[in-house]
């Protein structure tokens, strides 16, 4: 009876503290409401109800960024180089894995402070530092191991970890805080809804990618990540060699301070990027499917399949592994293999997999070629943004005799409006043969 008694008491104190954690988490949510930059009404009313109309679809009040010649020549003259290199050894321990990357940037760390001081009140960054350090970090199950990887980067980069923590939320949840004069009108953000200001500038949409058979049959997978990034946050754009058993496992793209990867490619097995869906969601959801389903952010949970890569066994293994899982929001995940019609968008709803396009389909003469920008396959793009009609055409000029990494950066992602103002990395993978080239654009390296 007193072991019975003992276990009951047990299971009710976690239960208590379970219950505990999750109330903390709401509690800073609802800080992050109450500061007056996630608020719900306030939120663009052009935020995606899939299969209805996009509201934002509307030149008198965008502007016809698309045929801007100013935009374009200005656009099109922009330089690149070519982003850091680094190594992480998997096989250390969680909080050991970014230490040394950590150091190295470690003079540069005053750049992801000031990105939060830029939009954020001094008194309310104080809060949400503490809060994301002591409770988020404890609470939120979503992050998993690389919550353990987040305090070893902040050990190395000499930052609470608080802003590291913050760093893998805002760079996901871009309603937080973002000043007009910046406003990422690209994907999650739109319109500048805190402000009568617009930024008509560019895009609505985040990103575009394509993956693609070549002439032998080789699959190539190229992305353009239009996150609209200031030029210190661009600077710390790395690729990352992930080594396990003292191999490269896969190479992906990401931004000092963030343990999830934009793009990736695992050398003989797979790659893929991340384009936005619906606008990246509305916050409110997200928030509370990350509180009450440990939902990972679409980032983090690809970074969990490459840490597996090993236990895939083939694409179609790869496809299903994407598919599944809780994500924060949706999302779509470009995907690429080896060899023919191993390429696939897969439409991401926040619990499963809306709808998976692959590479030969369909019969017509676009089969050999899969791409996405920021609205579902199926549906037409939004005038106000077409990105895709442009970006099918310079494919279908290329031809698959043309695929090849010179021909993706060259003919497709250097091309208006591919191309864009707000386009931070240009990225061409082929795992067949182990390709993994990144441009930065706009900042130096």
């Amino acid at each position: 009876l007193r072991s019975t008694l003992k276990e009951r008491t047990t299971r009710r104190m976690l239960a208590t503290q379970e219950e505990k954690g999750k109330a903390t988490m709401f509690f800073l949510f609802l800080l992050l409401l109450s500061s007056g930059f996630v608020a719900e009404a306030r939120l663009p009313k052009h935020q995606c109800r899939h299969g209805a109309p996009w509201k934002f679809d509307d030149a008198e009040t965008y502007g016809d960024w698309l045929m801007d010649a100013d935009l374009i020549r200005e656009t099109l003259s922009e330089s690149w180089s070519i982003p850091n290199r680094e190594k992480i050894n998997l096989d250390l321990p969680p909080e050991q894995r970014w230490l040394e990357i950590g150091a190295k940037y470690a003079n540069q760390s005053y750049k992801i402070v000031e990105y939060f001081e830029t939009f954020l009140p001094e008194s309310v960054i104080k809060v949400l530092v503490e809060a994301a350090e002591k409770k988020v970090i404890a609470n939120y199950s979503g992050f998993g191991d690389y919550a353990l990887e987040m305090q070893g980067y902040a050990t190395g980069l000499n930052i609470s970890l608080g802003y590291i923590v913050l760093a893998n939320l805002v760079y996901q949840l871009e309603h937080l805080g973002v000043a007009c004069d910046n406003w990422n009108v690209t994907g999650p953000t739109g319109e500048c809804w805190f402000s009568k200001k617009q930024t008509n500038k560019g895009p609505k949409g985040l990103c575009t990618s394509v993956v693609a058979d070549d002439k032998d049959n080789r699959i190539f997978h190229g992305r353009n990540l239009d996150w609209n990034l200031e030029d210190d946050i661009k600077s710390l754009i790395i690729d990352v060699d992930f080594y396990k058993n003292a191999s490269i496992l896969y190479t992906g793209t990401t931004i000092v301070s963030f343990v999830g990867i934009l793009n990736a490619a695992a050398p003989g097995r797979f790659s893929y990027s991340l384009d936005a869906r619906c606008q990246g969601g509305h916050l409110i959801v997200n928030l509370i499917e990350a509180i009450t389903k440990g939902a990972a952010t679409p980032t983090q949970h690809a970074r969990s399949i490459f840490d597996t890569a090993d236990d895939i066994a083939d694409f179609d293994g790869f496809i299903q592994a994407m598919s599944s899982g809780n994500l924060v929001d949706d999302a779509y995940y470009i995907l690429g293999g080896l060899s023919q019609d191993e390429g696939a968008v897969v439409t991401r709803g926040r619990n499963r997999a809306v709808d998976v396009w692959r590479i030969g389909d369909t019969s017509n003469s676009s089969s050999w070629y899969r791409l996405e920008t920021n609205y579902d396959h199926w549906l037409p793009a939004p005038s106000a943004d077409d990105r895709r009609t442009p970006g099918m055409a310079n494919m279908e000029n290329l031809t698959q005799n043309g695929v090849s990494v010179s021909g993706l950066f060259d003919h497709v992602l250097s091309v208006w409006p591919t191309l864009n103002p707000h386009t931070d990395v240009s990225c061409v993978m082929a795992p067949w043969n182990a390709t993994y080239e990144c441009r930065v654009w706009g900042a130096s390296s």
